[in-house]
């Protein structure tokens, strides 16, 4: 059924989707009403006022410095080891034609990335919902998190808490924190989770308990990784709702995108190894629950089922079925998204790997990926109807359209120029 629009001039153009209201009104789920309503609001709002969420998580976190002391590395920790701190992806060229693509990708390229290892040998209490490390002065340890620009700072409830502790919050004589913003994101889980092992391997015993948030714990795909690696023997420190209190802390950030830390992934997970007859076609749908889909997906489905490729959603995978699947991979079709990460499977052999992105949300985490491994890399960027401000929050998961004509010239290229057979 094709989505129905009405406009309106208050602000910018206001995008009502009848079809998704009707949905919300029929839904008897009150869970599910409640993400649907959340989903449609932020569209609106992301349409309305692009930049809405980090202006709101500015205001939250002026307001919450009042009350907290940030605390930083070379205020504290007796063992700090800045291990990296540099542009690794500065002179990473590509072959793109199209120019909002290269923009972006050079401006990643030239960020500062920072890899380190951090120990704290006083007491700390670790918040549940990001999993900040607080002090009992009511200080906050600001590289207790990787990610801290994308996160709250804890509340004047955490503060309280820190120093006057609940009855019911676990003590452990030391910690290493594996606690992160993207607990949900299977990229992150790779990214920024199981890389720490190889670091922590070089500092930390293997006795030394590991925490992680009951969201990620709970992840099948964590539970299978776990499995697979022989980590599951681990002591694993699972936080919900509860304060959990260390008297040695560990944490490191790692390099993104390190060769090294992803083949020592690829170790312990004991993918497939990679077969070079056989070169499967692959385009990588997204379920709708997740957003950032193609709205003119009927049009996209025709040009890749015209060069045979097979489509599947990861989120119907478990973890052996993602490894087999790209493993057997020969050239890879997909929407930027977690489900690209799965490219190191094809770790030694021969991928092209095409990757669609909606406007203003150009990130390069894949490019470098393909960089790191020798993959082929091509890339071009949907549009949005009725909305034309360039400056839209980044991260906004709103629907986007792709020409099917320029994805049908970027495949055939891709077959004729590296003869990808079936």
């Amino acid at each position: 059924m094709e989505t129905n629009y009405i406009t309106c001039n208050f602000g910018g153009f206001l995008r009502v989707r009848v079809r998704e209201i009707f949905l919300l009104a029929r839904c008897c789920n009150v869970h599910v009403r409640f993400r649907m309503l959340k989903n449609t609001l932020n569209k609106y709002l992301a349409t309305l006022y692009p930049d809405w969420i980090e202006r709101t998580m500015d205001v939250i976190n002026n307001s919450r410095r009042l009350f907290w002391e940030e605390i930083h590395p070379d205020m504290h920790a007796e063992d700090y080891k800045a291990l990296l701190y540099g542009k690794p992806f500065k002179n990473y060229a590509f072959t793109i034609d199209n120019h909002e693509i290269i923009k972006s990708f050079n401006h990643d390229n030239d960020k500062v990335q920072r890899e380190y290892f951090m120990v704290y040998p006083k007491e700390l209490v670790f918040s549940p919902r990001y999993g900040w490390a607080m002090t009992r002065k009511g200080q906050i340890i600001i590289d207790s998190l990787p990610y801290t620009y994308y996160a709250l700072l804890p509340g004047l409830h955490d503060y309280l808490r820190a120093i006057y502790l609940p009855s019911n919050a676990r003590t452990f004589n030391r910690i290493a924190s594996f606690r992160d913003i993207g607990d949900k994101n299977y990229y992150h889980f790779y990214n920024d989770h199981l890389v720490k092992f190889a670091m922590f391997k070089k500092y930390i015993h293997d006795d030394v308990p590991i925490l992680v948030s009951n969201i990620l714990y709970s992840k099948p795909f964590f539970q299978e990784a776990i499995a697979r690696s022989g980590l599951k023997d681990r002591t694993w420190v699972v936080q919900d709702k509860d304060y959990i209190v260390s008297k040695e802390s560990y944490f490191c950030g790692t390099m993104p995108i390190t060769k090294e830390y992803f083949d020592y992934v690829l170790a312990i997970l004991r993918p497939p190894k990679p077969n070079p007859i056989i070169n499967r076609r692959i385009f990588i749908n997204r379920g709708k629950a997740n957003g950032r889909c193609i709205a003119n997906i009927s049009e996209i489905q025709a040009v890749v089922d015209e060069f045979d490729f097979e489509s599947i959603n990861l989120d119907e995978c478990n973890l052996a079925q993602q490894m087999q699947i790209f493993s057997e991979a020969r050239i890879v079709v997909g929407i930027h998204g977690a489900g690209l990460t799965n490219i190191i499977f094809r770790a030694g052999e021969e991928l092209s790997v095409i990757e669609m992105f909606p406007p203003n949300n150009i990130p390069a985490m894949f490019f470098w990926i393909c960089c790191r491994y020798g993959f082929d890399y091509d890339a071009l960027v949907g549009y949005q109807k009725f909305v034309k401000r360039a400056d839209r929050q980044q991260y906004a998961r709103i629907d986007f359209y792709v020409d099917p004509e320029t994805l049908r010239k970027k495949i055939a290229n891709r077959l004729s120029c590296h003869a990808i057979t079936g």
